[in-house]
């Protein structure tokens, strides 16, 4: 892995630095998803949903590269709540939390899976051909995955493009993901409040456009607008909360 993202690297769990290649190892712990059947949160609809690590702390560091860390809702809201309560659940009955079982109990109206609530597979840590075969086994069985990773950047996480959508917080970034092969979300620079009351649908950069989330334009949840999934090309906005 290249060297040019210091910002980004320093926050991983480094091991070791190969002074020769200017390349680092990160070993990996191996955290494993967890995927819950259903949800209540209205801006995805009732799907089945990823949640990193078996412990609260794996699932935080799977976030130590996002720059949005401190103000993030996942983590600052309900949804923390949830993850404490799922790993509780998970110590007492781990199969409950497998995606066979999350499939098994999925409602028929889902069309996709969120991956994820809190956490990020493309963390180094995650096992990635873990990780690959449970983003295909959905697939096989019909859904749209919508899920995005800020370690886009980084060589491990490379094959993640097929499935998972870039996290960016600015143009520039998208710009550059774009290059590598990614479809990219962005953090736009205007608010929801804003987003409402202008009727703000896109946004322009250059010779790129981008599309305002649906749910904060239109009430479409994730479940019935899919354009997040890596079929879509379009670029896609999140205004800030």
């Amino acid at each position: 892995m290249n060297l040019e993202n210091q910002k980004t690297d320093k926050l991983l769990l480094i091991n070791s630095q190969d002074k020769n290649t200017n390349t680092v190892r990160v070993q990996k712990s191996m955290n494993r998803t967890l995927w819950t059947a259903t949800s209540s949160n209205p801006k995805t609809g009732n799907v089945p949903t990823a949640w990193v690590g078996e412990v609260v702390e794996e699932t935080e560091e799977t976030c130590s590269a996002c720059p949005m860390r401190g103000d993030c809702y996942a983590h600052n809201g309900p949804t923390k709540l949830a993850i404490h309560s799922i790993h509780r659940a998970n110590r007492a009955n781990p199969k409950r939390y497998d995606r066979a079982t999350a499939y098994g109990r999925s409602v028929r109206t889902a069309n996709i899976v969120r991956v994820t609530a809190l956490g990020d597979v493309g963390h180094p840590s995650a096992d990635q051909e873990q990780v690959l075969d449970d983003l295909e086994f959905w697939i096989e069985k019909g859904f749209k995955i919508v899920g995005y990773t800020h370690y886009w950047r980084m060589s491990h996480a490379q094959p993640l493009k097929k499935y998972l959508r870039a996290s960016c917080e600015t143009w520039e970034q998208a710009k550059r993901a774009i290059s590598m092969g990614w479809k990219p979300v962005i953090i736009s620079d205007k608010t929801v409040d804003e987003v409402q009351s202008q009727g703000i649908f896109t946004q322009t950069y250059d010779n790129l456009v981008g599309k305002v989330c649906m749910y904060y334009t239109s009430k479409v949840d994730c479940n019935n607008c899919r354009l997040c999934s890596t079929s879509n090309d379009e670029i896609i906005l999140f205004p800030r909360r």
